[in-house]
């Protein structure tokens, strides 16, 4: 099982499981560290207080790292057991079960809203077509506002060109990964 490493905040350098290859495909730190420092400095997002979403959570990297950057809560969407359990060692590992929601669910169905999001990270499996799905049950069950930042990370091959009911800010290329900046 490989690791992966918190890179800021109050748990800075703080090691995280992530489940199996065959699994999932976590975000590397350098794609994370270059997400992060965009949201802090392209956008001014500022952590403190923040309510997150880490949608195909997987460990729960993007989340956790929100939660050590000082947001109030992260609601992580997952719906494999076998992940589930790694994503629950992670959060316990570093204490952060009562800043954390976990929400097991099939997306791109969603429940309804339970507080109103001001970033999604959304990393769904690449070539599933579920970007835009997911974007609009976001959306239908409230939990977007007009000014929340949606980071989607896909492959090149699966890259937005548009999102029904979304603006695309911009879209930042590592290695064969993208990222997605939009808003509603």
């Amino acid at each position: 099982m490989g690791m992966l490493r918190i890179i800021a905040g109050q748990w800075r350098h703080r090691l995280l499981k992530v489940p199996p290859s065959s699994m999932t495909r976590p975000t590397t730190d350098r794609t994370r560290e270059a997400l992060f420092n965009i949201l802090i400095h392209s956008y001014g997002f500022e952590f403190e207080g923040k309510i997150v979403a880490d949608l195909f959570a997987g460990s729960g990297a993007l989340g956790l790292e929100s939660l050590s950057r000082g947001a109030s809560c992260v609601y992580f969407f997952e719906k494999d057991p076998r992940v589930l359990s790694i994503l629950i060692d992670n959060i316990q590992s570093l204490n952060a079960g009562e800043k954390s929601r976990l929400i097991k669910t099939n997306l791109p169905v969603l429940p309804a809203a339970l507080q109103p999001l001001d970033l999604v990270f959304l990393d769904p499996p690449y070539q599933q077509a579920l970007v835009e799905p997911s974007c609009e049950a976001l959306q239908v069950q409230g939990w977007l506002k007009p000014e929340t930042l949606l980071c989607i990370e896909t492959s090149l091959q699966d890259k937005p060109e548009k999102l029904r009911q979304f603006r695309i800010d911009q879209q930042r290329v590592y290695g064969h990964t993208v990222i997605t900046f939009c808003r509603p």
